[in-house]
């Protein structure tokens, strides 16, 4: 690995020069090297690729033909026509303009392609990726299966929003990739009285899927979905939940025990739950506290558990109960 995740975020155009050179002589002198890049240097090196015009202002690189940039261009589609993946109304590409129809059509063909492999990948639940996905989408799938059979979707409805589904399943899974897979841990520990907390691979994807898509509440659901918080950054979830727990446990100084369940939090008058669980993890060969999910309080069952608590104000936006 070159350059971490981190490293690669947010370059200005003089910083991008160096890693891009070196990242480039490799695609063009040792290609066999470019597919054991991790997914964050080759998102890195395939969004300049596109970018990157000869003398006659043509693209230098057809993304569509180079084999290792196939989930850099997919996940780059997924985002232009997720509101359109029946590719049949007009869409506006990344610098805003109409996507041409002929250019719709052959990325329509690329889509699909690409799709029908990726459905078939996460079916089979290799990798702690794909098995911690393929639970969660499987969880949504039901909701549209019972909204078809009660009548409130058709059955065109229910294709699309299936292909939906799946769709959001990749844009998760590579935005859960581009923080872990250049890691050595797939994880983030923070240790507390003793107990180590840690926020994984499943921490990140069930956030995702089950609090940050409202489009995917079908039938009516219960499930409460967070708006963005400042001190969360979604591409650097684990990171953020880390620095939050720390600030959290700053103020609640009492030791952790192995009973505990769930912290408590407001932002802005809304009332914020985080469930954690104490088990056996592979991660740590042992047992420790895996953190599970957040969400704003939606349930009076969860409004009730504020009740009797005392407010620890941190400022004039967010507070802690304990």
């Amino acid at each position: 690995m070159l350059y971490e995740y981190n490293e690669l975020q947010n370059l200005d155009y003089n910083g991008t020069k160096i890693p891009l050179s070196r990242y480039l002589y490799k695609y063009l002198n040792r290609r066999k090297e470019v597919k054991k890049l991790k997914t964050h240097e080759k998102d890195f090196l395939f969004h300049n690729m596109s970018m990157l015009r000869n003398e006659k202002n043509e693209l230098k690189f057809d993304l569509t033909t180079i084999q290792e940039a196939s989930e850099y261009y997919f996940n780059r589609l997924n985002l232009t026509y997720y509101e359109n993946l029946n590719f049949d109304k007009p869409t506006r590409n990344h610098f805003n303009r109409i996507i041409d129809k002929t250019v719709m059509n052959a990325d329509k063909d690329y889509f699909d392609n690409f799709y029908d492999d990726w459905v078939s990948k996460l079916e089979t639940k290799k990798g702690k990726y794909l098995s911690v996905i393929h639970t969660e989408l499987h969880r949504r799938l039901k909701d549209i299966q019972t909204s078809y059979s009660s009548g409130n979707i058709d059955e065109i409805q229910s294709d699309y929003q299936t292909k939906k589904l799946y769709s959001t399943a990749f844009f998760i899974y590579y935005k859960v990739k581009l923080f872990f897979d250049g890691k050595t841990d797939k994880y983030v520990t923070l240790n507390v009285s003793g107990y180590d907390i840690i926020i994984n691979i499943y921490s990140f994807v069930h956030i995702l899927f089950r609090h940050y898509f409202p489009s995917l509440d079908y039938g009516g659901s219960d499930r409460s979905i967070n708006d963005p918080l400042p001190f969360l950054d979604i591409n650097h979830l684990p990171e953020s939940v880390k620095d939050f727990l720390e600030l959290y446990f700053e103020k609640d100084k009492r030791p952790l025990d192995t009973s505990r369940e769930y912290l408590l939090f407001s932002f802005n008058g809304d009332r914020y739950i985080i469930w954690i669980k104490y088990k056996y993890l592979d991660e740590l060969d042992g047992a420790g506290f895996e953190f599970r999910t957040f969400y704003k309080c939606y349930e009076q069952r969860d409004l009730d558990k504020f009740e009797g608590l005392t407010e620890h104000p941190v400022d004039s936006e967010m507070s802690f109960y304990f």
